[in-house]
């Protein structure tokens, strides 16, 4: 089976939905396609997109440029499946590390993403079970939903504080013991730390929405919540069974459903006067 059609069935399983056997996304694999090393690109608009690499595949340098033109892009499940791949090297040319880049590659220990990518995709990195550490440079703006999704290996991760959006499980079963929230962060999408393993947790000045079940079943026995949320949205710290005490800040107007829910040591919680929807 083509790598491209089997990434895109995995990912298909994943969501529960049925495949469409067909290259996804808006990145075409075709007879165009030329070789480099263990990879494979196309030229498109004077750029180099990385579109596939082979099965057997171990070590990954992608070069900052091909034939004189910059390589600007991972493309969709370009490395998706190869499960031999242990290493990536990704230069700075890259802007745009596209879904299921790298999904499933099992062997796969460490990344590191450079500042230049603004986006990392949806289910970029999604169920590299031997991945231990995250690297995401100064730069990076948005980490895609489900990103890092099941990662359980993960010991290590460093975000900068550049990235204003954390999507939906971006982070969800990954075990490390302890997260730098970045400082300009706006929103954390729903289950987007569930079911981690760090202890404490500083939610940064200017942070406006919590997603539901966010840091569900995370190991918090320390919680500080900012003056600058709005919305602490349903489950949002359900099952923090360590937690022990919460103070919510004035400007919260919005708890949800079971938001600290099978918080089984929390022995004191202070409310703010102007919460009117609980």
């Amino acid at each position: 089976m083509n790598k491209h059609i089997l990434s895109a069935a995995l990912a298909a399983l994943m969501l529960g939905t049925a495949p469409a056997y067909l290259p996804a996304g808006n990145i075409t694999v075709s007879a165009e396609e030329q070789t480099f090393g263990d990879m494979r690109y196309q030229v498109q608009n004077g750029q180099i997109v990385i579109t596939d690499c082979d099965y057997a595949a171990q070590n990954a340098v992608i070069p900052a440029e091909i034939d004189g033109m910059p390589v600007t892009a991972i493309g969709e499940a370009a490395f998706s499946c190869c499960n031999e791949l242990e290493s990536v090297s990704i230069p700075d040319s890259v802007t745009e590390i596209g879904e299921r880049a790298f999904a499933y590659c099992d062997a796969l220990t460490s990344v590191s993403v450079p500042g230049s990518v603004k986006q990392i995709g949806a289910r970029a990195f999604m169920d590299c079970h031997e991945m231990t550490s995250v690297v995401i440079a100064e730069g990076t703006e948005e980490i895609g939903d489900m990103a890092f999704d099941e990662c359980r290996s993960v010991t290590s991760v460093t975000l900068p504080d550049s990235i204003v959006t954390i999507g939906d499980r971006a982070f969800a079963g990954c075990l490390f013991t302890s997260v730098n929230i970045p400082a300009n962060i706006k929103s954390i999408g729903a289950e987007a730390f569930a079911n981690c393993a760090f202890t404490a947790v500083t939610l940064p000045e200017g942070l406006t929405s919590v997603g539901g079940y966010a840091f569900a079943a995370a190991e918090i026995t320390e919680l500080i919540i900012p003056k600058s949320l709005t919305h602490i949205n349903d489950c949002a710290f359900a099952s923090c069974e360590k937690l022990t005490a919460v103070t919510i800040p004035e400007t919260v107007t919005h708890l949800g459903k079971q938001a600290f829910y099978d918080c089984s040591e929390l022995a004191a919680i202070t409310l703010p006067e102007d919460l009117t929807d609980i």
